[in-house]
C-alpha cells in the first residue's frame, strides 16, 4: 500500500511528532509499505541576509517556525480546514500530547511525546505490530482537548492582519515574525535576565 504521513514538522526538527512520525513511517516500511511524508519546507531554517551572512535556527529559535506554531503564517484555508474535526478522514492522526499523567515516569516530558489516534481497525492493527513506539492507551479526549486542530479549525490571529502589510512594506520575514511575536521574545529576554 501506499500511504501519505501528512505533518506540520519533520527532519531536522526536533520534537515528539517527528519522533512519532518518524518510528511509524519506519514501522510501516518494514511491514512492506511505500510511504511517503508530506511536510512544510524545513529550507526556512536557514537565513540569508543582504550583507553575506547566513543563520540557522532550529525549533522555537526559528522566527518563521515559531510563527508557524502560533498560526500566524498558516495557509487562509487552514482557517476553514474542512478535515479539522472528531470525524476524520485518515487512518491515523499524529499530534502533541501536552499531558503529563503517563505511567512511565522514565518518559522526558520535555522531549515532546507525540499522541496517535488510531481512527479505523487497520491503524489499530498496523501500530499494535510494531515494536519501536513506547505505546500507552491514554483518554483521547484529553488528547483532543490540548489540540485545536483535532476538533476544530484554528481561529485566525489578529497578529497575521498586521504581518502581512508589513510584509508587503519590504520587512524582512524574520523581522516580522519577532515582531508579531514579541510576546514570546520578550519572555525569553526577561527568563534568561533571571
Amino acid at each position: 500500500m501506499r500511504i501519505g504521513l501528512f505533518s506540520e514538522v519533520y527532519k531536522p526538527y526536533v520534537s515528539g511528532v517527528v519522533t512519532s512520525v518518524t518510528m511509524l513511517k519506519k514501522s510501516l516500511e518494514e511491514l512492506g509499505h511505500q510511504v511517503y511524508v508530506v511536510t512544510i519546507n524545513n529550507k526556512s531554517n536557514k537565513y540569508e541576509y543582504d550583507d553575506g551572512s547566513v543563520e540557522y535556527y532550529i525549533g522555537e529559535d526559528d522566527p518563521l517556525s515559531l510563527t508557524f506554531q502560533r498560526q500566524i503564517f498558516l495557509r487562509e484555508s487552514c482557517y476553514k480546514c474542512q478535515y479539522a474535526n472528531e470525524n476524520r478522514v485518515a487512518d491515523f492522526t499524529i499530534g502533541d500530547y501536552w499531558d503529563n499523567d503517563l505511567k512511565n515516569s522514565n518518559i522526558k516530558l520535555e522531549n515532546g511525546i507525540s499522541v496517535i489516534l488510531c481512527n479505523t481497525e487497520k491503524a489499530n492493527k498496523i501500530l499494535l505490530n510494531q515494536s519501536e513506539l513506547y505505546l500507552e492507551q491514554i483518554d483521547y479526549k484529553k488528547a483532543m482537548k490540548t489540540n485545536v486542530p483535532f476538533h476544530n479549525a484554528v481561529k485566525r490571529p489578529f497578529e497575521r492582519n498586521f504581518s502581512y502589510k508589513l510584509l508587503k512594506k519590504g520587512i524582512l520575514p524574520s523581522t516580522v515574525a519577532k515582531i508579531t511575536c514579541f510576546k514570546y521574545y520578550l519572555k525569553k529576554i526577561i527568563r534568561r535576565e533571571k
